[in-house]
């Protein structure tokens, strides 16, 4: 049997950062692997609201230290997300859907409080 989070508070704790938020929606909507360059393009877009092209390189460097230290170890570490470091990709782990779950439901209740 995979370890993953058992408990809904674990996958909340995982899902207190807006960058492994955006991580996991950029991985539900591409339903790939994608390697880890794609993937900081993308969760940089959205967590600065800039389009790809116009984010500097600090942006994109900083994202990307913050994913590839802090963000992608703790995200395998709990079988959301596998990394493999041969061609430096990313792609959904066991516990993904469960996490993807949780998150859905949260922007839910989220967005029917500010309605």
């Amino acid at each position: 049997m995979v370890e993953g989070p058992r408990q809904v508070d674990d996958l909340h704790r995982l899902l207190d950062t807006a960058q492994r938020r955006h991580l996991l929606e950029v991985l539900d909507e591409v339903d790939r692997a994608l390697p880890v360059s794609t993937l900081v393009e993308h969760v940089a877009k959205r967590l600065h609201e800039t389009p790809i092209r116009e984010l500097s390189t600090e942006q994109l460097h900083s994202v990307r230290i913050r994913i590839h230290h802090n963000h992608l170890p703790k995200l395998a570490d709990a079988a959301v997300v596998e990394h493999d470091p041969a061609d430096d990709s990313v792609r959904t782990g066991p516990v993904f859907d469960r996490a993807v779950s949780v998150l859905r439901t949260v922007r839910g209740v989220t967005e029917a409080e500010t309605a």
